[in-house]
């Protein structure tokens, strides 16, 4: 609907342009309505009608008067203009003014009506021609600003834009969240500035922007009011024609969006901390089932925290750090089943809950979804608050005897001094802590063996001997026979 307003000191000629026209069906609609030329100016700057239908003649300021004043204020609608007088001495004034028609009072309806659909046509026309130039623009803008990025803008390109040659320029490339909220917001603060330039890219849901006359830090600043999920800064170049280095900068930090989502504003200052740490994963991931075992969440989660550090440090592609995480769950999963109550194994997660991390966009949310899911089996599991520490490290052991076990480590992992540690074992379970382990893989040895599926030094390996002739020994000395018998 096109927005019109009536200005004319006789309050029945506006109630008759009311009734006689039929605005909706002309896609009109009445807005507003003044009775002198002083309150119709202040009404026609605040309502801004698409079309104003006047008075030449009423107290005080004329209607031409009025049209005049709005049109130096900004007033940029069309106007019609309604004469009791034949003469047209006030015709010039009026095609000034941009108007283009005079109706004589009475008000022909049909002459009215003409003028109104005339009006509103050029209207919509010149609407239409706006956007297209709007739109021609804009394109412009975003491909001047993709070949920049590209370094294939030419000379004359970059002379048109009126771009600065020499200075600072600085590139950001920002993930759009999948929240139309939040991307609502960004595009909104960005439609506020003249200061970065922005770009949808090829890339889905990322948005490039320009900054001119800023260095990485302002621009990181600036990234970090628009979004707290991902955005890459690039390196600040002093030339225009080397807005591509920056760009390739940013990309390549942009690539690392699986690791660095959700950690805000990355720049080649800020990953230069994440790339510092240290560590590798198989000695965090080992320690997990233990702190499992021990229901211990506090000190679980701040070693998946360690965990997901290590990968940030981006030796690690995303499949391998996929891999990793599924086979820590996988194996944590299986020594629950055979460590944990046997009526407590059906909370365990399924295979196709373990298989969710594949699907993972991020590691953040990896390590989120891992996190819950062995906390859970640590609390469904192993949650007997009325288990003492010790009982739960017999426990471990009895899970884990088929790998390299030694006091030293079980001490470390659960924060015990070693020669403590050795003591209360011994006095729980009756055995120093390598007789008792020697006669759990000795005990499953014998099992293994009499099935008749193995042979000897499989079952040796089995049961967590890397030595054959310490096997023999310690078979011998505790069943009484040769494993070979």
């Amino acid at each position: 609907m096109l927005g019109v307003m009536l200005v004319d000191d006789e309050k029945t000629v506006r109630r008759g342009l009311r009734m006689m026209i039929p605005w909706e069906e002309l896609g009109l609609e009445v807005i507003g309505e003044s009775g002198d030329g002083d309150d119709g100016l202040e009404k026609l700057l605040t309502l801004s009608p698409d079309i104003v239908i006047a008075d030449i003649r009423m107290p005080g300021r004329s209607g031409l008067d009025m049209l005049e004043e709005a049109k130096k204020r900004g007033y940029s609608g069309k106007a019609v203009i309604l004469s009791g007088y034949s003469d047209f001495s006030y015709a010039q004034s009026a095609i000034a003014l941009g108007v283009k028609k005079f109706i004589l009072k009475p008000v022909d309806e049909d002459e009215l009506i003409a003028e109104l659909m005339r009006l509103s046509d050029e209207i919509n026309e010149e609407r239409k021609t706006e956007f297209v130039k709007q739109k021609g623009s804009e394109y412009l803008q975003d491909e001047l600003i993709k070949s920049l990025f590209l370094g294939t803008a030419e000379a004359e390109q970059i002379a048109a834009s009126k771009l600065p040659q020499e200075g600072k320029f600085t590139v950001a490339l920002i993930s759009l969240s999948d929240n139309s909220d939040e991307t609502d917001m960004v595009y909104d603060m960005l439609e506020e500035v003249t200061n970065p330039l922005y770009v949808k890219l090829d890339i889905e849901h990322t948005l490039g922007l320009l900054f001119v006359g800023s260095n990485k830090s302002e621009a990181t600043k600036f990234m970090e009011k628009i979004t707290t999920e991902f955005a890459a800064v690039g390196k600040t170049v002093t030339s225009v024609y080397e807005i591509k280095e920056s760009y390739r900068t940013a990309t390549e930090i942009y690539r690392m969006k699986f690791l660095y989502m959700h950690t805000g504003v990355i720049s080649p200052d800020i990953l230069s901390k994440y790339w510092s740490e240290s560590g590798e994963p198989d000695d965090i991931a080992a320690r997990l089932y233990a702190l499992v075992t021990v229901n211990d969440v506090e000190k679980l989660t701040e070693h998946l925290e360690k965990l997901h550090d290590i990968f940030m440090s981006g030796r690690f592609t995303p499949e391998a750090i996929r891999l990793i995480y599924i086979n820590t769950v996988n194996e944590i999963v299986k020594a629950s089943a055979k460590g944990g109550a046997d009526n407590k194994s059906s909370s365990l997660p399924t295979v196709d809950e373990i298989a969710k991390i594949s699907s993972l966009p991020s590691l953040y949310e990896i390590n989120i979804y891992v996190t819950e899911m062995l906390v859970s089996i640590s609390d469904n599991v192993f949650g007997d608050t009325t288990q003492s520490n010790i009982e739960k490290i017999v426990r471990y052991v009895a899970a884990n005897f088929r790998t390299e076990i030694r006091l030293e480590g079980l001490a470390q992992l659960f924060g015990y001094n070693s020669a403590y540690l050795g003591k209360v074992f011994h006095k729980y379970t009756g055995e120093n802590f390598n007789n008792y382990l020697d006669n759990i893989r000795i005990t499953e040895a014998k099992r293994l063996l009499e099935s008749g599926k193995y042979k000897v030094y499989e079952v040796a390996e089995m049961v967590g001997f890397s030595n054959i002739n310490y096997f023999h020994n310690k078979f011998k000395k505790i069943v009484g026979i040769s494993p070979m018998s």
